[in-house]
């Protein structure tokens, strides 16, 4: 899957990923988040700094932590709106 992703993909979801992480939820050792302040010219810089290999480790990095915190997510979601779920 990701092998078929060209380096300009790579960094335009890395730039998407600078901006916010997409559960809300960014976790302490999230490789994007001290790039989320800055602004779109130091983001590019970022971007464009990295090789190919550091762009998809931390795209895979991304997808882990997404796919095991949407879950967590959808519970919180569940246990929020359901009037007889134990707290």
């Amino acid at each position: 899957m990701l092998n078929s992703i060209s380096e300009e993909e790579f960094k335009s979801k890395l730039i998407a990923l600078s901006y916010a992480c997409p559960l809300e939820k960014e976790g302490s050792n999230c490789p994007v988040k001290r790039v989320r302040g800055k602004n779109f010219s130091d983001k590019l810089k970022w971007v464009n700094s990295l090789s190919l290999p550091t762009k998809k480790t931390i795209y895979k990095y991304h997808l882990l932590c997404f796919s095991k915190n949407k879950n967590k997510k959808k519970q919180e979601v569940v246990l929020s709106t359901n009037p007889h779920s134990a707290r």
